[in-house]
């Protein structure tokens, strides 16, 4: 095989685990939000330290993107979130990450009290998973992207424009989880 041929199979491999990647969290995702409130803590718990992790990743970025009227602080502050939550996050045979993720735990609940009410930060940080709405929204978002490139155009040409938009918000929210950097894949 020559060099071109074999660069191609290794980008093809690549872009091949990302989408697994987005996929595999997204699933995750939605079969959490599927769940009783009374259940979802279970789930979560069965998790390995890193799905986790990209769980709440992804659980953050939606909140941001379907929040459009926080503050610049608000903002910062989910951000600044993100990129903390990592494996050791969630790791319990590490009592140096179990303590440093306490100590980035109550920094970061004690900027949430200050900028987000009561109710906003108890969506925000410690909800996990979405609404019927947002189940449909995120299934939707994943039945069209299992498709062709091609069949995806054709789908996305004839979705209503709100549906775009809120399509476009699950995409972006999907990439800010899992983008080199901030994931733990």
């Amino acid at each position: 095989m020559n060099t071109i041929a074999q660069e191609k199979l290794s980008v093809d491999k690549n872009q091949s685990q990302k989408v697994n990647a987005k996929n595999n969290v997204l699933q995750s995702y939605i079969e959490i939000s599927s769940l009783p409130m009374n259940e979802r803590r279970k789930f979560f718990n069965d998790l390995s330290a890193g799905d986790k992790a990209n769980l709440f990743k992804l659980h953050l970025a939606l909140q941001f993107v379907k929040r459009p009227n926080l503050s610049n602080e608000q903002k910062d502050l989910i951000l600044q979130t993100i990129p903390t939550l990592s494996f050791e996050s969630y790791e319990k045979a590490n009592s140096e990450a179990i303590a440093k993720t306490r100590q980035e735990a109550s920094l970061l609940q004690q900027k949430a009290r200050v900028i987000f009410s009561k109710q906003e930060g108890f969506e925000i940080f410690a909800n996990l998973g979405g609404d019927t709405t947002e189940i449909d929204l995120l299934q939707k978002y994943q039945d069209i992207s299992t498709l062709s490139l091609s069949k995806r155009k054709d789908v996305f040409r004839k979705v209503l424009a709100k549906d775009k938009s809120n399509l476009w918000k699950v995409h972006l929210a999907l990439n800010l989880a899992t983008r080199s950097g901030l994931s733990n894949e």
